[in-house]
């Protein structure tokens, strides 16, 4: 560990949102740590902490959420906990309040912005960063950090290496409780968003620490793409790109930052830091760095003295060749690793792309369905219509279907926009904000071709009709909250399960 927690364990803590992913972990570790002047709360009822526990753990099992309520129950001997109407009791009191990354989010958290310069606020991130003594990989980008950020994690697993995995995967089971036992030749592999980029520069030691005082940076920092995407949550894209930076500011010569030669954005950033440089790209062939090389249809490293060929796109399941940009960044992450090219090729191979990213649900009438509930932007909308259409043999222009909609994050629908016109057969759109947005991008003409819906089923029941044996039905999100507002996975197949 870098730093002593003994000091720290004198200090009043007051931790925020304890149902949720981030909460629970960050007062797990505290309490497993020894430490007792805590104050943990939560704006739920305490009838309703293991309904919401539940929601918002999907990638713990149900035992292991029964054995947590009674680990829970211990807890409640220990330190305080203010529910629903006690909600943020005595935080005023707190030396240090931890929080979610989604606080600020919450009308129930109004209060926090009166204190936030006054009390020092920190997340999971800047524990891992000021605790941890593995060599850090830190993944963030506006779209594909989940998936490059598992990648990276099987790959090392694969290897042998001794590595853990956390950070903004809400499937993810926090690795705080492993902290301790980690070494200076461990990996831990961090999946971070612009959020958690906020309070990064601060790592335990006040809001007013200055870039210099930071006791760690990533040994490998990740930006795979920037796009216009959480601009409600920001005030400019200027300053998303900033934010975007910042994983990148204070690495030292000695690390590494492997960014996006493709998007011009991220590209200038390598003038702008001291870290070593590494590019990938999936449309140019580099003097240095990964990508794929189009002749020999190789995703390749070249350095200045050896160039290494380490799979044929062709080798790759549909899902690897439809997220290239992803694999090639993690061919980069374990190449800087000392992983060998014939692991790392194995283990591309061997990797189980996330059930909700471009998965093929089956064929029911002839028709196919895929499902990328994953996605929030519109990019990611983008990438699944060219990997249908253009990315296999036959030709699908005019065969597709697109199921879409979410909470606008003010995007850009305009490419997307313009995909569907030339390339889609039918659009379906939710009530949403979303949905109205790229509704304005067609003319009175052009909306002919598309359906408002209230509902999955009736959403389901339009493409259906309106498709035919051998063409393509994309459930494709293009902002937030579609899965919460509309259905996940298992309700989508619910509904065709009973087609």
């Amino acid at each position: 560990m870098i730093m002593d927690l003994k000091k720290f364990k004198q200090k009043n803590i007051h931790i925020i949102g304890i149902s949720g992913l981030e909460g629970w972990a960050i007062l797990d570790f505290f309490l497993t740590q020894g430490f007792r002047n805590i104050t943990a709360h939560d704006f739920i009822r305490k009838a309703e902490f293991q309904r919401d526990f539940i929601k918002n753990h999907p990638g713990i099992s149900l035992k292991e959420t029964k054995e947590i309520i009674s680990k829970l129950s211990i807890y409640r001997k220990r330190i305080k906990f203010f529910f629903e109407k006690n909600y943020l009791k005595d935080i005023d009191k707190a030396d240090f309040i931890f929080a979610p990354q989604s606080w600020f989010l919450y009308k129930e958290n109004r209060y926090l912005f009166k204190i936030k310069n006054k009390i020092p606020f920190f997340g999971i991130i800047n524990i891992y960063f000021a605790l941890a003594s593995a060599k850090i990989i830190g993944v963030t980008g506006s779209y594909g950090k989940t998936t490059t950020s598992r990648l990276i994690y099987h790959i090392f697993k694969t290897s042998n290496k001794n590595t853990f995995y956390g950070g903004n995967d809400k499937k993810a089971v926090q690795c705080l409780s492993k902290i301790p036992r980690m070494g200076k030749n461990d990996f831990l592999i961090l999946e971070i968003s612009h959020r958690q980029l906020m309070s990064y520069k601060n790592l335990l030691l006040g809001p007013k620490s200055k870039p210099s005082s930071l006791t760690k940076t990533p040994f490998i920092a990740v930006i795979l793409n920037i796009s216009k995407n959480h601009l409600d949550e920001v005030e400019s894209f200027k300053k998303y790109k900033e934010l975007k930076k910042r994983i990148l500011l204070f690495q030292k010569p000695k690390e590494f930052s492997i960014l996006n030669y493709d998007d011009l954005s991220v590209r200038k950033f390598a003038n702008q830091i001291k870290s070593k440089a590494i590019f990938f790209s999936k449309k140019r062939m580099l003097k240095e760095g990964v990508f794929f090389d189009k002749k020999s249809k190789y995703l390749k490293i070249k350095t200045k003295k050896k160039v290494i060929n380490i799979i044929k796109k062709e080798e790759l399941s549909f899902q690897a060749q439809s997220h290239l940009e992803d694999v090639l960044v993690a061919i980069a992450v374990s190449f800087l690793a000392k992983i060998k090219p014939k692991i790392i090729e194995k283990a591309i191979q061997s990797f189980s792309w996330p059930k909700n990213c471009l998965e093929h649900l089956g064929d029911i009438k002839g028709i196919k369905y895929y499902n990328n509930l994953a996605s929030t932007t519109p990019e990611s909308t983008e990438m699944a219509i060219k990997a249908l259409l253009f990315g296999k043999k036959k030709d699908y222009k005019k065969k597709l279907i697109l199921i879409t909609g979410g909470e606008d994050k003010k995007s850009n629908y305009k490419k997307l926009s313009t995909l569907v016109k030339k390339n889609v057969k039918y659009l379906i759109l939710f009530q949403d904000s979303v949905s109205k947005k790229i509704i304005k991008l067609f003319s009175k003409k052009e909306r002919k071709l598309i359906k408002r819906v209230v509902s999955p089923k009736e959403a389901i029941k339009i493409a259906e009709d309106k498709s035919r044996e051998g063409e393509i039905i994309l459930i494709s999100p293009s902002g937030a909250f579609f899965q919460s507002k509309y259905g996940n996975r298992k309700k989508f197949l619910k509904i065709l399960s009973n087609s």
